[in-house]
């Protein structure tokens, strides 16, 4: 990873991965941000919104990454 470079981890439940992936272009674009999906894989058994934001966060709390952006299909998240 570039200097400079913030890292940032977004993941998203299955209702919410439309909006994460539209954002997930938008950041990728820029060269100062490191981008990680923390998601279950497009496809794969959905899971609840819960255990995808506590993967997050706990790699949040290790400081594994600068920022955090979770999506979820209600808006709650």
């Amino acid at each position: 990873m570039p200097v400079g470079q913030m890292r940032i981890v977004i993941a998203a439940d299955s209702a919410g991965r439309p909006l994460l992936e539209a954002i997930a272009a938008h950041l990728a674009a820029r060269a100062d941000l490191s981008v990680t999906d923390l998601s279950p894989a497009s496809g794969t058994k959905s899971e609840y919104y819960a255990d995808t934001a506590e993967r997050a966060a706990l790699a949040l709390a290790e400081g594994r990454f600068d920022r955090g952006v979770l999506f979820c299909g209600t808006g709650i998240g």
